[in-house]
């Protein structure tokens, strides 16, 4: 999606199926994994528990966004923080996290699948995202995202 149509370049409506499938490392953050309906997407998320708690089976709406500005329109490119005195795609979300797309992957390494794997890093917590490659066509290397979660 363009910015002429609107910040969210990917969303989608997952269930939380796993905690921690590796164990908790740190004491305030989990790292959740959330599957939607179709099974054609899956994202495994750190969350600040402190912040935003989260149970097995709770139903949750994921996007990604290039700015918080609900026309598209960029950000400035320095920190402003009127953000949180204006109503903003933020407003409409419980949990947001800003980050750096860091790795972009064929989720099949030897090219035959049209699934691809997409890293974000926000601040160290990291979240790995797995979809199709046309549903996560908006999402590029190096991009500044916004990753938005609410409960449904």
């Amino acid at each position: 999606m363009d910015s002429a149509k609107g910040p969210v370049i990917f969303q989608d409506v997952f269930r939380v199926t796993e905690q921690d499938p590796d164990g908790r490392v740190y004491q305030r953050v989990s790292r959740v994994v959330c599957v939607n309906a179709a099974k054609t997407a899956r994202i495994a998320v750190d969350v600040n528990v402190e912040e935003f708690e989260l149970e097995n089976g709770t139903e949750l709406t994921i996007a990604l966004a290039k700015t918080l500005n609900l026309d598209g329109s960029p950000e400035p490119p320095i920190y402003d923080h009127s953000v949180y005195h204006k109503q903003t795609l933020m407003s409409a979300f419980d949990y947001v996290t800003h980050g750096k797309v860091y790795q972009c992957d064929a989720a099949d390494k030897s090219g035959s699948s049209s699934n691809v794997v997409v890293y974000i890093s926000c601040g160290g917590l990291l979240a790995e995202i797995r979809g199709s490659a046309d549903s996560l066509k908006g999402v590029h290397f190096n991009d500044n995202v916004y990753m938005l979660m609410k409960r449904r």
